[in-house]
């Protein structure tokens, strides 16, 4: 697939000035010859935000973030296709657990328990594998719950009905013979239409959430503590990320310029040669989306006088036999970051296998930092007070759909303190949470890991973070439009909370 060019994209694009350099061609790792451009793109997700550096003092670098006041939300907005009114009709709540302590809230008015209770049975009868009745009971809620309005938990919930029907559609077989489910929506490839659309959604959902920041700040830092940080020859070698959640590349847009501002501290001391970046993108196929990510990662490195590399390995079913595919050289700093999204990715039909797979993978790289990023840790086992025992489908659904609920209102009160439209909020829903939703689903269909507990088993040991990752991150969630935030360091990890419910959990790990 050719790489689409920005001037292809029907937005304008605000644009660094270009910074001469030479185009970098790791010809140990990667064959793939980069293409140089006249002039360099900024990336377009602007959550992840760079980071100035205060020259005065090498090892502790006073961080302040910058904002891109030129850079103007995109314009192509998600039109929702649902406009009727939502209705119920009365019944009585039967329940076999209390569910008004487990989601405390006030849409009893909107959304009947029963039809939550009903919504938890249905992931009970796929737990169960009784696939008929969770159908059956779907198609009952779809009277009742056919749209995503209302207070939050109705709104996760229509997610989450959703979701667990994409998830009982029938499997098909490709011409591999590898199992996989049949292919809707949300598993095509996003057109350039889509892509605007979730890119413009991605960047309102980072203005009313710091979640986003969060996550590529403290995923970013333990890569900087792990090697970098009273190391003064880092640059001597690359660094080669292998990334299994790449998703736009925000993250790493702000890894390089963080990288470029040090570089620069630096050579004004004493000379060293450019530093090196290469990025390994796990993904399932290529798509109009990895392609511009890697193609604005490309300018946008160049315009920072970073020397480049960027791959994307193609999975396409193979499961952890397509991580064979990547190239290492003995001279790169190894760094493997990925979410519990990987159970997804890597997943040929065998959960067991994929997991021991990519286990093997990562022991057998022996990276010099393993980062773990879980948005939803409060869904996965690793939140299970025990570690040693896999989750169920049905804990794992009713923690999600808790969580989410909690994510929407959270977006809800954002949006209304800085004037955001219901319409604007929904498409963050459509664009980011909706299809969120549908690959957690699927993921603990397949299996729900302790991750934290395999990497320790297999040998890493957590690094913790630091108070200065701790204080910056507390600045950073200060920023949020909304208070009620919070950031705590919990056992070798530091996550985010809001109104005591945790949203992320970063850890970092070394062999």
């Amino acid at each position: 697939m050719k790489p689409i060019s920005i001037t292809q994209l029907p937005f304008p694009v605000p644009r660094f000035s270009t910074i001469t350099t030479s185009s970098y061609e790791h010809t140990s790792v990667l064959d793939a010859t980069l293409s140089t451009s006249s002039s360099s793109a900024l990336d377009l997700v602007t959550s992840d935000i760079p980071i100035n550096v205060d020259r005065d003092n090498s090892n502790n670098y006073a961080r302040y973030p910058l904002v891109d006041e030129d850079c103007d939300p995109l314009t192509f907005l998600l039109v929702d296709p649902s406009d009727q009114s939502f209705h119920f009709s009365p019944s009585t709540v039967t329940n076999d657990r209390d569910l008004d302590d487990l989601f405390p809230s006030n849409s009893a008015a909107f959304f009947e328990q029963i039809h939550l209770d009903q919504l938890i049975r249905s992931a009970q009868a796929i737990e169960s594998n009784d696939q008929t009745l969770a159908s059956d009971i779907l198609s009952c809620l779809n009277s009742n719950l056919h749209s995503p309005v209302g207070p939050p938990l109705q709104r996760a919930s229509f997610y989450f009905k959703e979701a667990l029907q994409a998830f009982l559609l029938p499997l098909v077989q490709d011409d591999d013979g590898k199992i996989d489910y049949v292919a809707d929506a949300f598993s095509l490839s996003l057109s350039t239409q889509d892509l605007v659309r979730k890119i413009s959604a991605f960047k309102s959902f980072s203005d009313l959430s710091p979640l986003p920041q969060f996550c590529s700040f403290t995923a970013n830092q333990s890569i900087i503590d792990a090697f970098i940080v009273g190391d003064h020859n880092f640059f001597s070698r690359p660094i080669h990320i292998i990334d299994f959640d790449i998703g736009l590349g925000g993250q790493w847009s702000s890894f390089l310029h963080e990288i470029a501002f040090r570089y620069k501290a630096r050579v004004d001391v004493i000379f060293t040669p450019p530093p090196t970046v290469i990025i390994t993108a796990v993904v399932v196929d290529e798509s109009l989306e990895t392609n511009l990510m890697a193609v604005n990662l490309r300018d946008f490195a160049a315009g920072l006088g970073i020397r480049f590399d960027i791959e994307c390995i193609r999975v396409g079913g193979m499961g952890p036999a397509a991580l064979g595919s990547i190239r290492l050289s003995t001279e790169d700093n190894v760094v493997i970051s990925f979410t519990p999204t990987v159970t997804m990715l890597l997943s040929d039909g065998g959960g067991g296998d994929m997991v021991d797979g990519f286990l093997r993978f990562v022991s057998r790289v022996a990276p010099r930092v393993v980062v773990f990023v879980d948005s939803e840790s409060c869904c996965g086992a690793d939140s299970s007070q025990d570690q040693d025992q896999d989750r169920s489908f049905r804990m794992s659904f009713v923690a999600g759909l808790e969580y989410y609920s909690k994510v929407l209102e959270s977006l809800d009160s954002a949006a209304a303190a800085v004037g955001f439209d219901e319409e604007q909020v929904k498409r963050i829903e459509r664009a980011l949470i909706r299809p969120r939703i549908r690959t957690a689903v699927r993921s603990w269909g397949i299996r729900d890991l302790p991750w934290r507990e395999m990497l320790k088993r297999i040998g890493f040991k957590p690094l913790g973070f630091s108070e200065f990752t701790e204080s910056q991150a507390v600045w950073l969630i200060g920023r949020a439009p909304i208070g009620g935030f919070h950031v705590a360091r919990k056992d070798g990890s530091i996550t985010m909370s809001w109104q005591g419910k945790e949203f992320s959990s970063t850890s970092a790990w070394k062999f």
